[in-house]
């Protein structure tokens, strides 16, 4: 802590109901609302030149309503939808030092995911997220908020072949990101990539032994959230757990 600093204090109530209810043809409806606190971490409270101890605890008003399926071949579909209302959000603004708190913002949207297990030795997961993310802070100079994707496909498959070796294959797909200049009075979108990541997995001794062997980002594609921070390329990865 800084000398002569009495550190942070806040106080917060916290809340959390949820139901759900099943239907006789394999339907089950499910909804959930939050009031959730989330205190800065000591990197964003103290850390020189990006920290700042004024830091207010961030709050939330979390909303969520889904609907699911069960269809044959242990195979669900969901629809969920969500509303986020934030106050006070923990973020560094486009073309300022220090995290700032953020006076309100609202995010909503909606995810539909099918999930499935056709065969015993396979699973396969598919989503689509839809975000429409705004900054309704009376001092905003922007309404829509950057680095987050509008529109996102995720695909995920894991096949276990019948030596215990799994095979996993997954890609990520974001489309309509915006980023602002540094004023934040400009803004453009970035470009658009697909990450495709591939895993093999050996279990051994009784799954006491595992070796693995991957590469992330297997097409090499040039990608970032925020403009001017470029992602890693391609990657080989490989290792091996020991679980006792």
């Amino acid at each position: 802590f800084l000398e002569g600093d009495d550190g942070v204090g806040d106080n917060g109530s916290l809340f959390l109901a949820g139901a759900y209810y099943d239907l006789p043809t394999g339907t089950r409806l499910r909804g959930s609302a939050a009031h959730k606190l989330r205190f800065p971490s000591i990197r964003q409270l103290y850390e020189p030149g990006y920290g700042n101890s004024d830091l207010e605890s961030e709050r939330c008003w979390c909303f969520d309503v889904a609907i699911e399926q069960r269809l044959p071949r242990d195979t669900t579909l969901t629809l969920t939808g969500y509303w986020l209302e934030l106050k006070d959000f923990i973020e560094r603004p486009p073309g300022q030092e220090f995290v700032l708190n953020h006076q309100e913002w609202r995010n909503r949207g909606f995810e539909v995911t099918a999930a499935s297990r056709p065969w015993e030795p396979l699973s396969v997961r598919l989503a689509y997220t839809y975000l429409d993310a705004r900054d309704l802070s009376s001092d905003s100079i922007y309404d829509r908020l950057e680095n987050r994707p509008r529109h996102k496909v995720d695909f995920v498959s894991v096949a276990t072949l019948p030596w215990q070796m799994d095979f996993r294959i997954g890609f990520t797909w974001p489309l309509d990101t915006l980023v602002y200049s540094r004023n934040g009075e400009e803004s453009r979108e970035l470009d658009d990539f697909v990450l495709l990541d591939l895993k093999l997995e050996q279990r051994l001794w009784e799954d006491l032994l595992r070796l693995y062997v991957g590469v992330d980002n297997l097409l090499d594609e040039d990608w970032t959230y925020n403009y001017g921070f470029p992602q890693e390329g391609r990657a080989v990865y490989g290792g091996l757990e020991l679980r006792y």
